[in-house]
Formats: structure tokens, C-alpha cells, sequence
């Protein structure tokens, strides 16, 4: 005998089903085709999640269906549900929304910085003054020092002159060093006590300068003769001289600022160590000294502004 199956082919509720699923599909699309939104309640979900995650930007598409959806053109920008006051259905140009727009507060106009106040004529007088005696303080230096030097000055291997508040005494390798030597000949080592004697008691810094130009090919580079020479006369000032080391600068310049070119007379003034002293300005004159450079005045002394301030580097041999 065949096996029966466990359903009939067609049975016989089957039709009664079929007739009832269709009859509440249609129901659903007659409710739902009689229904309408709650604009209230979609503007209130709209400004939600406008608060929460921003607006989204308008992308390009197809157009809306008729009657397929509500569209609300922006969002509150407070966050706030967005005012609807109509509802607008269609596929077109989107109706214009009127939304509060906030108050911006005017742009406040900003406040000038003050301006330094310039020099006085009384602030003028004492700076000059003041200028007028550190000139002559490094005058008398120089003077102290060519008495010292006289000698040597008279047989050419020593230099002084004065730049504003700055000395320069320009030892030349002629009677200070042997040549391709960092050793200072005995001479020139007691007149560098000496001059650590006089001047040593006179407030400011002191910087040693070395330059060498033209070293042997077998011996110490212009850099190593330069740099020795002017750590072997600073040793001398700090030890039988006295003066104190934070006062010691050591410079060098090997063969970088000659002072005559190379084959012209006396170029052998390119290899020297030179002991720049300076007259020191105290802060209250330095203050004056900047408000006058800045606004371009002199002092009428006799000597440029920028040499009584401090010059560069490069200005100072």
C-alpha cells in the first residue's frame, strides 16, 4: 500500500485562508491611505535629532514621490522642534522656513596698545652726560694703556684706538708671539700684567679676539694659532693679572677678518690678538639709549649712537 501524505493535496481550509490574508492586506493599505502624520510629533523627532547629530547635508536625488512623505526644509538651530506652519506634500522647489536667527553681539574694537613714552629733554641731558663720561673713561684707558705700550706702539707691534666706549689694544705677532707659537714671548707676558694692573680695578667686560692668517702647511691651522694665542693671553690676566674670569672672553677668528688685504703692505697686522674693553651702561641709561635709537635722535657727542650702544660682532675687529 502507498504511504499517505501528511497533508492533503488541497485541503479544504486552504481557499478560507487565502481569502482572509487578502482581506486584511487591503484593510492595512484602506488605513493607511486614510491616515495622516503628526507633524507635531515629527518635528519634535526632527529637532531631536537635529540636537543630537547635526544637520545633514542636502545631497542631490530623484524627486519625491507625491503624497510619499512630509519634508521639513530645516531644523531649529537651538535645537528646538522645528515650527511647521502648514504641512507640505510634493516634488518640487521646497517652501521657505522663517527660523529665529540669533543676535549677534557687535565686534568689539580692540584697544590700541600704549605707547612707550619718549625720551625728555631732561632724560636727553643726563644721557648725554652720562655718554659724554663713558668716552672719556675709555679715553683715559687708552691713554693708560699707550703709556704702558709706548714702546711698542713706536716699533709697530702695537695698536690702540677708541670707539665710543670701547678700546681696542692690538697686539701684533711682532713682540708677542714667535711665529707658528702659542707661547707668549717674556715681554710682552710683563706688559700684560702690567696693563691687568692699571686697568683691572675699572668696571665692564673684556673679550680677547685672536686672528692668524697665513699657518705653516705643517703646522697648527690658522684656527688652532688664533684660538691659542688669545686662551695664552687670558691665562696671563686672570692668573698675575687678577681679573676675574667672568669678566674673560676668548674669540677666534683664524684667517675670517683680516685687516689689510694679503699682498699689501703690512698684512701682517691679520695675525693679532686684540683685548676689546668695554665701559659698561647701567640699565636706567641703556633705556634712554634704546628710546633714542628707536626714534632715530643722536646725542650730539661727537660719536654715533651705535657706537656707544653695544656694535655687533662683526663692527668690533
Amino acid at each position: 500500500m502507498a504511504p499517505q501524505p501528511f497533508l492533503p493535496a488541497n485541503p479544504r481550509w486552504l481557499p478560507t485562508f487565502t481569502v482572509l490574508l487578502l482581506a486584511i492586506v487591503c484593510m492595512l493599505v484602506v488605513m493607511l491611505s486614510l491616515s495622516r502624520p503628526d507633524y507635531r510629533r515629527f518635528a519634535l523627532v526632527s529637532g531631536e535629532l537635529a540636537a543630537g547629530f547635526g544637520n545633514e547635508d542636502s545631497l542631490a536625488g530623484d524627486p519625491v514621490p507625491l503624497g510619499a512623505s512630509v519634508i521639513v526644509p530645516d531644523f531649529h538651530p537651538d535645537g528646538e522642534p522645528s515650527p511647521i506652519d502648514k504641512p507640505w506634500q510634493g516634488s518640487g522647489q521646497l517652501p521657505p522656513l522663517e527660523l529665529p536667527v540669533a543676535a549677534v553681539p557687535p565686534a568689539a574694537t580692540p584697544t590700541p596698545a600704549p605707547q612707550p613714552p619718549g625720551p625728555t629733554s631732561e632724560s636727553r641731558a643726563l644721557a648725554r652726560s652720562a655718554v659724554d663720561a663713558l668716552v672719556a673713561g675709555a679715553r683715559k684707558q687708552a691713554g693708560a694703556l699707550a703709556a704702558r705700550f709706548g714702546g711698542g706702539i713706536s716699533r709697530g707691534e702695537v695698536e690702540i684706538e677708541t670707539r665710543g666706549r670701547t678700546v681696542v689694544l692690538r697686539l701684533l705677532e711682532k713682540g708677542s708671539f714667535a711665529p707658528g707659537s702659542t707661547i707668549l714671548l717674556p715681554a710682552m707676558r710683563k706688559q700684560l700684567q702690567d696693563v691687568a694692573s692699571v686697568v683691572a680695578a675699572q668696571p665692564g667686560p673684556w673679550v680677547l679676539r685672536g686672528h692668524h692668517a697665513g699657518a705653516a702647511a705643517t703646522g697648527p691651522s690658522d684656527w688652532t694659532l688664533s684660538a691659542g694665542r688669545a686662551a695664552a693671553m687670558a691665562e696671563v690676566l686672570q692668573g698675575k693679572g687678577g681679573i676675574d674670569p667672568d669678566r674673560l672672553t676668548v674669540v677666534a677668528h683664524g684667517a675670517s677678518r683680516p685687516l689689510v688685504a694679503r699682498g699689501l703692505p703690512r698684512a701682517e697686522r691679520n695675525t693679532r690678538v686684540e683685548l676689546v674693553i668695554t665701559q659698561p651702561v647701567d640699565a636706567a641709561l641703556r633705556a634712554t639709549l634704546d628710546m633714542l635709537a628707536a626714534s632715530h635722535e643722536e646725542l650730539d657727542v661727537g660719536v654715533p649712537l651705535e657706537q656707544i650702544l653695544d656694535p655687533p660682532a662683526a663692527e668690533v675687529p
